[in-house]
């Protein structure tokens, strides 16, 4: 029963809003100018045309394919009988998203009908109130009918530490490499934008277009090293960053990381239980700081670099509980 209810939320409503919405834009495309505006600036004039048949890979595009590709992973966490509140979030921006962007890129196609140039189609704003209205309603109607139950999948292991020699220097170094998916999916982001933006967008489409290129650079190759600073995980570009002392350490362990059902996505990804890493399913070396959170970064051989950094944690404690007594 609850698996079919998070099927029906996360999959079965952007498909029917993103049906209908691609339905009724190739009903009203004729009736359009061509080309039709496709952007409108902060003073509710259309500043962007592109041709009009750009509105109907762009609806079935972000207002159904996107929506059910993120409600598809809600969908496994069902199968896996995972309900945690990062799930039932993603469910909640699944059918939210589809509604919002279901409502504004319909909503654009029809104010245009009967507009001899695209130039003087009316303002969306009443149309971005309505979509964030209607988004925000179905989105905590769908929170609230998600699954409560938190049962999870296996726990972190523990791992021996590394056996070192008085005075002995370890240092372990990995790499956490984005996924195909992760990487295809920006890119595409890009693209979508980039052809916007060469189609009669704004220019600034191209700037966006040019970022999204970078993402996956930034955020999807990860420098991880291990030594007696601690714990260093660093972007290939440099940022973004993060070093954690020995000292901040409480416990190292070997997780199993899914995504978008523990995280919600891959990259630099934060939540009330702590920071993490991700740029793709599986292994991940865990630390538990001692404020109770934890930094997560998936990463290569992570099961050695848990011992190395294990061994060098219990090092440094001996050293400052010898300090002290």
């Amino acid at each position: 029963m609850r698996k079919n209810l998070v099927a029906s939320l996360a999959v079965g409503v952007p498909l029917v809003v993103g049906v209908v919405a691609t339905v009724l834009v190739l009903i009203w495309l004729p009736q359009i100018p061509n080309p039709a505006a496709v952007h409108w600036g902060f003073d509710g004039a259309p500043d962007g045309f592109a041709p009009r048949w750009v509105y109907v890979p762009m609806t079935a595009g972000l207002a159904g394919v996107l929506p059910l590709v993120m409600g598809a992973t809600a969908v496994r966490s069902a199968w896996q009988t995972v309900y945690t509140t990062t799930t039932r979030m993603i469910v909640a921006t699944t059918v939210g998203l589809s509604f919002f962007m279901g409502i504004i890129l319909a909503g654009s196609v029809l104010i245009q009908r009967g507009v001899a140039s695209a130039e003087d189609a009316p303002g969306i704003v009443p149309l971005i109130l309505i979509g964030a209205a209607v988004s925000l309603a179905f989105g905590v109607v769908a929170y609230l009918l998600m699954p409560t139950s938190s049962e999870r999948g296996p726990s972190g292991d523990a791992v021996a530490p590394l056996k070192l020699s008085p005075g002995e220097v370890a240092v372990w170094t990995s790499s956490a490499t984005g996924s195909l998916p992760f990487t295809v999916v920006v890119i595409g982001m890009g693209v979508v934008v980039a052809i916007l933006g060469v189609a009669g967008g704004p220019h600034y489409l191209l700037l966006v277009a040019a970022l999204l290129a970078i993402l996956p650079i930034a955020f999807a190759v990860f420098h991880v090293s291990v030594g007696r600073e601690g714990l260093l995980v660093r972007s290939v570009l440099g940022w973004p960053r993060r070093r954690i002392d020995l000292s901040q350490i409480a416990s190292v362990e070997v997780v199993d990381v899914h995504p978008f059902q523990q995280w919600g996505g891959w990259g630099w990804r934060s939540s009330p239980q702590g920071t993490a890493v991700v740029t793709r399913k599986g292994p991940a070396l865990q630390t538990t700081l001692t404020n109770g959170r934890v930094f997560v970064v998936t990463c290569e051989d992570a099961r050695r670099g848990a011992a190395t950094l294990t061994a060098l944690v219990e090092r440094e404690r001996e050293g400052r509980d010898a300090a002290t007594s």
